[in-house]
């Protein structure tokens, strides 16, 4: 929407509101102490900038990961990951998980309008289609959420983000094929005090956000944290049509409340809940060039032209998460991880993004879930080091959607109940100080029903009915040699799956298994101020699960279509030296299909199957829509890429500090390129999204508590494509230049 003077004024007061509350617990903080959490969730003390011991020569901060239940040194653990602070994520200008895309390599991540798809190597989710699981398993605070629907939240008081790249069978287990991202939000503090911070920002395109947290200490065993976010700003899209809305605005309100309870060494107790409301005025995205609509577009590239009054609403998404660690006298943890989500939105669309009356879609979707972690962690000081656990999910989905077309239209009511569970174990061995074996195994399982029906108007009710159950064991072989403290080199064997399931009463499709081989080594130089990470891999990946034709029936459906091979190589390093701090990464990814026989339905008349009948008989000429021959579009795919995997990705920062006025002032620049890719195997001209280099600009003033930020995205405003969407016909434009102020205070 455009924001008016009415609601612009709604949205200061919700600011000043919040603001309050912030400034009046720092009112009775004693002292004021600024405030910190490292990577750990320990207290970072308080220091003015350049005065430390530590910021005389500074090495690069330590990175960490968390997802195999232990926290261990990124340098020291042979798993393929970015690590990603709370600081790190600011400094990048990475405000959801579409940004991480710019700051870690081998992540592609597709805007599909109602969903987004992740892809880490090539592997992740091709297929928009609840009965498909995504293939990069993504976790809030320990919970997973299973669908694609909810990953569009920003992030805000984040204590770190964890991007594992190949499969992740063991800890992971199903659904993470292609790798897992962890993000994790900050957590109270028993011995931080009264202590938070609150920054308010100013931008282009009427952007008004304001976010803040603060940690109150209630007793010495008992501390909350309250963290909020909220954020107003216009459409990037002029929308001249005859609706009086504007797709593609933002009207955002988050809010989280964490309360840890520690009455003993031994026993933590870390409740987090997190409220979402998410208001637009739909999704804003234009025909893609070539396709039937396109011509009946507007030819400017920030302008639309709609004839139906666009919404999207996520009223409300509600997710919670119960932690419960338990250290037993012999050092063995107990860990409890226990997960609740529901979500509900709605959203109308035009679906040809045209003033014409041609084709909408309206969605109601419904999801609850519910997921349990139990693990038992030995103690890390030990020459044999082990973790048994196990997992359990429900989850329940439900979709209403209607498309309609001029004289008709489809209902389809959806009901898809799943359901998984795994058992898991892993072993690590010091076989000498220098040289470690670690094997991991899991045995996984998983349920699956779709019921629901399609109602044509006019036409027949067709109802479908079908289950689907299917397990497999997956795991992880590695060797681990350290020569010294500065190198680690190791190798690795490991399998992942992603599950099958049913897609309709006549389609059940196979679970995707993935063999990864990989190499890597782990450096630091240089006095600890250079840290690198490289590695080199090579992948089988069979099933691939692909929505195909099929010309017998004219049904469109999930099915299995043949294999595919990956290799590549990656690398990251950070550097800290003096006031120089630069960081980057890149990945080369290497995909090959397989030979695949399928229709391809984008060179079919008008560019779909619509309409044109079942397959004729031998001897029958096309007769639509009693018939047609699809046999002159039949296409064999062999050597294609995989969709969504840019052979090329890399990103570098640069930063320089030093002291301005008894502050110190950061200047810093971020170059991130991601290679072209295609959507589909097919590789049409319609399925290319080509390639982007994107330029941020950052300036950084810190005095005291006080920090005051000025930023630009998109320096250079290009024009670029970041997804289509799930009907094929339309596409979606990424942020256009923005800039802006964002002041804040700790305390």
């Amino acid at each position: 929407m455009v924001i008016t003077t009415t609601s612009r004024s709604r949205v200061r007061a919700r600011l000043l509101s919040s603001a309050s509350v912030i400034a009046a617990a720092a009112a009775i903080t004693l002292p004021i102490i600024a405030y910190g959490q490292g990577a750990t969730g320990t207290a970072a003390p308080a220091q003015a900038p350049g005065n430390s011991t530590e910021n005389v020569n500074p090495v690069p901060e330590q990175l960490v990961v968390t997802a195999e239940r232990r926290t261990v040194n990124l340098q020291q653990t042979s798993i393929a990951a970015s690590a990603l602070s709370g600081a790190d994520l600011d400094k990048k200008a990475v405000e959801d998980i579409a940004d991480l895309q710019r700051a870690t390599p081998a992540l592609s991540v597709i805007d599909q309008g109602f969903t987004q798809s992740i892809n880490i190597r090539g592997i992740g989710l091709s297929v928009v289609s609840p009965a498909v699981d995504p293939g990069v398993a993504t976790y809030r605070d320990g919970v997973f959420l299973p669908t694609q629907t909810t990953l569009s939240e920003p992030f805000f008081d984040i204590q770190n983000v964890e991007v594992l790249r190949g499969p992740q069978g063991t800890f992971v287990g199903q659904n993470a094929t292609g790798g897992a991202v962890f993000i994790n939000s900050n957590s109270p503090s028993l011995t931080d005090g009264i202590s938070g911070d609150v920054s308010a920002g100013l931008g282009n395109y009427g952007d008004l956000a304001l976010r803040g947290a603060i940690n109150l200490p209630i007793s010495d065993t008992l501390a909350a944290r309250v963290a909020f976010s909220t954020e107003d700003r216009d459409s990037f899209f002029k929308d001249i049509g005859s609706s009086t809305i504007h797709p593609g605005n933002l009207d955002n309100d988050n809010f989280r409340f964490s309360l840890l309870w520690k009455p003993t060494d031994a026993l933590s107790v870390l409740f987090k809940t997190q409220y979402d409301r998410s208001l637009t005025d739909g999704y804003a995205y234009k025909p893609i060039p070539g396709t039937a609509f396109a011509p009946f577009a507007p030819s400017e590239a920030w302008v639309i032209d709609s004839d139906r009054q666009d919404l999207k609403d996520n009223e409300l998404y509600v997710r919670s998460s119960l932690q419960i660690d338990y250290t037993f006298p012999d050092g063995i943890k107990l860990r409890s991880n226990t997960g609740y989500q529901y979500n509900n939105e709605q959203y109308v669309s035009d679906l040809d993004a045209t003033a014409l009356p041609i084709e909408y879609q309206t969605n109601d979707y419904t999801e609850r879930t519910t997921t349990q972690d139990v693990s038992l962690i030995s103690p890390d000081d030990t020459r044999l080091r082990w973790v048994l656990g196990s997992t359990f999910f429900n989850y329940t989905d439900r979709i209403d959607s209607t498309e309609g077309v001029p004289g008709e239209n489809v209902h389809i009511v959806i009901n898809l109940p799943k359901s998984s569970y795994g058992f898991f174990g892993s072993t690590t061995y010091s076989i000498t100080p220098e040289l470690e074996l670690e094997v991991g195994a899991r045995y996984s399982g998983d349920n699956e029903s779709f019921k629901g029906f399609t109602q044509l108007t006019p036409g027949p009710f067709l109802p479908a009915d079908a289950t689907g159950s299917g397990s497999q064991w997956t795991g992880k072989i590695d060797l681990n040699w350290k020569p010294d403290s500065d190198n680690l080199v190791y190798a690795f064997w490991s399998k992942g799956y992603k599950a099958g399931g049913v897609n309709t009463d006549a389609s059940i499709f196979a679970p995707e298994t993935v063999y990864d081989y990989e190499l890597g080594w782990k450096t630091t130089e240089l006095d600890g101020h250079l840290r690198t990470q490289l590695g080199a891999y090579y992948m089988t990946y069979d099933n691939f699960q692909a929505v195909t034709f099929d010309p017998a029936n004219t049904q469109t459906s999930v099915t299995n279509a043949g294999a595919s091979t990956i290799k590549g190589f990656e690398g990251q390093a950070q550097f800290r030296q003096g006031g120089w701090g630069a960081d980057g990464s890149f990945a080369y990814v290497n995909s090959s299909m397989g030979a695949v026989g399928l229709v391809n339905t984008e060179r079919l008349p008008g560019g779909s199957a619509t309409g044109l009948g079942v397959q004729c008989p031998p001897g029958v000429a096309s007769n639509p829509p009693l018939c047609f021959n699809y046999q002159p579009f039949f296409q064999t795919v062999s050597g294609a890429a995989n969709p969504y995997s840019p052979q090329w990705t890399g990103n570098v920062g640069l930063e320089y500090e030093f002291e301005v006025g008894g502050g110190s002032l950061t200047p810093r620049v971020d170059v991130s390129y991601i290679a072209p890719q295609w959507v589909t195997f097919f590789e049409e001209p319609r399925d290319y999204i080509a390639s982007r280099t994107l330029v941020n600009l950052r300036a950084t003033y810190e005095f005291e508590d006080w920090t005051v930020e000025a930023y630009a995205t998109n320096l250079f405003d290009r024009l670029y494509v970041v997804g289509q969407s799930s009907f094929g016909n339309n596409e979606f434009f990424g942020a256009p230049q923005q800039y802006g102020i964002r002041v804040s205070r700790s305390f």
